[in-house]
């Protein structure tokens, strides 16, 4: 093993601040957390360097990172967890809209005017407790405000209320369907729904 090979794994996972030198670009072209100034990878961030010698790719992993708030305006994902009232439920927000997740969990509200453009009599006729859902924070402080109308928000994973095995979204027909029990529930669907019944 040449003495340099030896300098670099001597790199891995060692402790880094932004602007300190790990190699040059011939070794290793700079993945996450690095960049490269006059031919010299350098760390972007505080954190650990990670050799890829496959790849030959160099990236810095900050372990603790910026935390992460959701903010108006983001799209967010969340368990709705309890019905608080006929026309109000409680959701749990965990991640983004690429669902990355945050660093705690942040609560939500969703009431049935910002769940349908339908008129519903109760929230329970858009989602119910159980239900994963994407929405739009609309409001600018926590607890937040949720949104499911817009775009292609919407309930994007459900369960049976009855025995609790995945609804079903079957090609053709409205209601989602519980393919263990045969129940058949409505929802708010969004975009991209998980759970769809493929053939016949």
């Amino acid at each position: 093993m040449s003495e340099r090979r030896q300098e670099l794994e001597k790199l891995h996972r060692s402790l880094v601040v932004p602007g300190e030198e790990i190699c040059v670009i011939e070794e290793f072209v700079p993945g996450e957390g690095a960049y490269v100034l006059n031919g010299v990878v350098r760390s972007g961030v505080v954190g650990r360097v990670f050799l890829d010698w496959i790849q030959r790719r160099v990236s810095v992993i900050n372990p603790v990172g910026k935390p992460r708030i959701p903010r108006r305006g983001s799209t967010v994902y969340g368990v709705v967890t309890a019905l608080l009232r006929e026309d109000l439920v409680l959701v749990k927000v965990f991640a983004d809209e690429r669902l990355r997740r945050y660093n705690g969990m942040y609560t939500g509200f969703l009431h049935v005017s910002q769940a349908s453009d339908k008129p519903a009599r109760s929230i329970l006729e858009v989602v119910k407790p159980g239900d994963v859902i994407r929405a739009r924070i609309v409001n600018a402080k926590h607890p937040f405000q949720l949104n499911i109308k817009l775009g292609n928000s919407g309930v994007v994973a459900a369960l049976c209320s009855k025995c609790g095995a995945p609804l079903y979204r079957v090609p053709g027909q409205q209601p989602l369907v519980c393919l263990r029990c045969g129940s058949k529930e409505n929802r708010k669907i969004a975009t991209g729904y998980i759970y769809v019944k493929k053939g016949r």
